[in-house]
């Protein structure tokens, strides 16, 4: 009974400890999305691990809505945009490997191809700066979207 009272300190010392590591891990691989276009988009992420497919949430997004994905991965990731009114029709699908957090700016493509009649409008992910945390009495702000 003696021997299990001098333990118990090394034992919450040990959880404590663990605490403390644990919240001092970054969790890289995080990827934000905002919706620079004007019509809502529906936007999913799909990453491989450990030779398994994970999904994130599906996140409708309307003009000028900003989310963050729940899926925290690194590697390649294909992003895909789906139609909110026929969710089954793929609007865009593009890969990209992200080592790092990433914030990606979704905008409809303007290239013009002349003698071509107008479709759906065709849209692209374009990768901004990450938002900066706002100092004391500032109020938060995104980067503005780069239009090309």
């Amino acid at each position: 009974m003696n021997s299990q009272n001098k333990s118990l300190p090394r034992v919450l010392t040990a959880i404590a400890a663990l605490f403390v590591f644990a919240a001092g891990v970054r969790a890289d691989g995080l990827v934000g999305y905002r919706n620079d276009s004007t019509q809502p988009v529906i936007v999913q992420s799909a990453v491989v691990v450990n030779n398994t497919v994970r999904r994130s949430k599906p996140q409708l997004l309307y003009p000028g809505e900003v989310a963050v994905d729940g899926l925290s991965a690194t590697g390649v990731r294909r992003v895909s945009l789906y139609d909110p009114k026929k969710p089954t029709v793929v609007l865009h699908q593009e890969d990209f490997n992200n080592a790092k957090d990433s914030f990606l700016s979704i905008q409809i493509d303007t290239t013009v191809m002349v003698g071509v009649k107008p479709t759906a409008p065709k849209f692209k992910l374009v990768s901004v700066a990450l938002p900066t945390m706002p100092g004391p009495g500032k109020p938060p702000s995104l980067p503005p979207a780069k239009k090309k």
